[in-house]
């Protein structure tokens, strides 16, 4: 019995590993997220990557995936403290709503939308302290619904995913 219960732990943590390592291969997905959230409030790529050298956010363990969303809070690379300095708490709060909802896509489609468990509590603070309105973050911080299919899941996010994207524009948010 024990060495079935290892064997089974053992398939989950490959299982997890390889889920971590898309994950991590998705860095350039988690980038554009961000970057299409703070790309309407004068923050790209370019503007970035003079503060500091961007570098991923890299998950090569089980532990380091496990806690990804911890890391992004803690801004382990950096980064959000840059653009706050360099811009302000509101393209801080932008580009890590970004990354937090780049990491829970990334998930949701290389699980092909089986897999959801987005961090509503820091999409939540995020969105909110960036003054975006409820009805555009809810979607994307809500757990499957009852029933509902992986593949509705996956439109469902996508859906969300584009309409803050398009709701985002200085004109709306002063910045």
């Amino acid at each position: 019995m024990i060495i079935g219960s290892v064997r089974g732990c053992n398939q989950v943590r490959k299982h997890l590993i390889v889920f971590g390592r898309r994950i991590a291969s998705h860095f350039g997905y988690l980038w554009q997220s961000g970057r299409a959230v703070t790309q309407h409030s004068a923050l790209d790529h370019a503007a970035i990557s003079r503060l500091i050298p961007v570098t991923p956010l890299v998950t090569r363990t089980l532990d380091d995936f496990a806690r990804l969303t911890d890391r992004i809070e803690a801004d382990e690379t950096g980064l959000a403290e840059h653009i706050n300095r360099a811009f302000s708490p509101y393209h801080r709060h932008l580009f890590l709503l970004g990354m937090h909802l780049g990491t829970e896509a990334a998930r949701i489609q290389s699980s092909g939308g089986a897999l959801s468990l987005p961090p509503r509590a820091q999409i939540r603070r995020h969105a909110t302290l960036a003054g975006i309105p409820p009805v555009l973050w809810e979607p994307l911080a809500a757990a499957p619904r009852y029933g509902e299919q992986p593949g509705e899941v996956l439109a469902r996010y996508r859906n969300g995913l584009t309409a803050l994207a398009a709701n985002l524009s200085p004109a709306t948010h002063g910045n």
